[in-house]
């Protein structure tokens, strides 16, 4: 049975969203479409069809993995989620971005519920602190998957404070050798990203043990404060807590 260009039970294909099938065709332009990869089915317009306009929330047409799902949650409406969530599936499943060599390169992946934006965008809401970032190495600590156990949302600082930049010279983190009295320096920076000189030893794991108490008692300072301040929970406090400086 015809209907101008479009068949009962013909498959078209759609702009983003691959093949759909006609299932039936009404009187007022309205055409039941069932989408032939994910099965999703429902109502559009007869010429939006025709040009090629049949949308598949359950699709996965972002970065290849993530769709949109089904639900109160849009990129417009909701656009700080959807950037969030945009942001690191291009981390970790797309290889023309930047820094998928340092996430995606590296094994990293995000968990199925989070590729539903629906899902990521509830618990983004229900965990969200203004001014903070998402983290997934806090509680997630060696994890290489992002998921509702593994991340949090913290000031940008913290990350800073945490990131670790190993020597070139293979050395352990925090310590330097001074070539001219043959003696191992310990320095950080502090909370501000001034540098903090600790002294001079005469070995390198004597400074770096003199880092790593500097290190940890700085980062359990700002995990009391700022959970006094509301600005972390008490999850990622407790994970500051316990956070252990390693050498390498």
């Amino acid at each position: 049975m015809k209907h101008g260009k479009l068949e009962i039970n013909g498959v078209y294909t759609s702009n983003r969203c691959g093949n759909f099938r006609v299932l039936n065709i009404k009187k007022d332009s309205d055409v039941e479409i069932e989408f032939t990869e994910t099965g999703y089915k429902r109502v559009s317009k007869y010429y939006n069809l025709l040009k090629g306009q049949a949308y598949d929330p359950t699709a996965k047409i972002i970065h290849g993995v993530g769709c949109m799902g089904v639900g109160q949650y849009s990129s417009k409406k909701d656009k700080d989620a959807y950037i969030t969530w945009y942001d690191m599936l291009k981390r970790c499943y797309s290889p023309d971005f930047k820094s998928y060599k340092s996430y995606g390169g590296k094994g990293f992946i995000t968990c199925n519920d989070w590729l539903d934006f629906q899902n990521f965008a509830d618990w983004f809401y229900k965990n969200k602190i203004d001014g903070n970032e998402l983290d997934k190495d806090i509680l997630g600590k060696g994890s290489r998957i992002y998921s509702p156990e593994t991340c949090s949302f913290v000031p940008p600082y913290i990350n800073s404070l945490l990131t670790r930049s190993p020597s070139k010279n293979g050395y352990a983190l925090g310590t330097y050798k001074n070539l001219k009295d043959n003696k191992w320096g310990a320095r950080m920076r502090d909370e501000n990203g001034q540098r903090k000189y600790l002294g001079e030893y005469r070995t390198m794991h004597q400074a770096f043990l003199s880092y790593k108490r500097e290190k940890e008692l700085l980062i359990k300072s700002v995990a009391e404060r700022e959970f006094s301040s509301g600005r972390i929970t008490k999850k990622v406090r407790d994970a500051l807590l316990s956070w252990k400086v390693m050498p390498y």
